[in-house]
C-alpha cells in the first residue's frame, strides 16, 4: 500500500515520456507532410514512394522533390560547417545580444540525406523555426543564409515561414 504513490508518479513519468519521445515526433512529422502535401497537391504535384534518405518524395511530370523533415529547438542556431556536416547550438535567453548557445550537438540525422545525389531538388524543413541559419565560407568566415543564398545542392526552410520560401525553392 505504501507504495501506490511511487508507482503512480512513475508511471505518470513513462507515459509522458513516452509522449515526448515517441508520439509527439511522430505527431510533428505527420502535421509538417501535411502541410506540404496540401501546398504541392494544388500544383500538380503527387506523393511517390520514397526511399529511406528523405521522409517525403513528390513528383510532376519526371521533377522530383525530395523531403526532409529536421526537428529543433526554435531558440537555436544551425552552423553548417560542410556540405554533410551540420552543428546544431540551442539554449539559453533570446533576450541576452550576443549570448553564447550552452548546448550543442552535430546533426548527424541530416547527413546522409546532404550528401545524397538524387535526381531531384533537395529541401530541408527546419520544424518550427531557428534563430540563424549560418554556412562557414572559409575556415574563418561565416555567412548569414536565407532563402536566396545557395546552400550546395540542398534548400533550407524554415516551417514557420513555408509558404514565402518554398516557392523560391520550386522555381530556383
Amino acid at each position: 500500500m505504501k507504495y501506490i504513490p511511487y508507482i503512480i508518479i512513475a508511471s505518470i513519468v513513462i507515459l509522458l515520456l513516452i509522449y515526448i519521445f515517441i508520439i509527439r515526433p511522430i505527431q510533428i512529422k505527420k502535421l509538417i507532410s501535411q502541410k506540404v502535401l496540401s501546398y504541392f497537391n494544388n500544383i500538380g504535384y503527387s506523393e511517390v514512394k520514397h526511399n529511406k534518405l528523405s521522409d517525403l518524395v513528390l513528383e510532376k511530370e519526371g521533377q522530383k522533390i525530395y523531403f526532409k523533415y529536421l526537428m529543433i529547438p526554435s531558440n537555436s542556431q544551425i552552423t553548417i560547417n560542410c556540405k554533410e556536416k551540420w552543428r546544431l547550438s540551442w539554449g539559453g535567453s533570446s533576450a541576452k545580444v550576443g549570448r553564447a548557445y550552452p548546448n550543442n550537438r552535430y546533426l548527424t540525422e541530416i547527413e546522409d540525406f546532404a550528401g545524397s545525389i538524387v535526381d531531384g531538388k533537395k529541401i530541408i524543413i527546419v520544424y518550427y523555426s531557428t534563430e540563424h541559419i549560418l554556412k562557414y565560407i572559409n575556415e574563418c568566415e561565416l555567412e548569414n543564409i536565407d532563402i536566396t543564398k545557395n546552400t550546395y545542392d540542398y534548400k533550407i526552410v524554415c516551417f514557420n515561414k513555408f509558404e514565402e520560401e518554398i516557392p523560391y525553392c520550386i522555381n530556383k
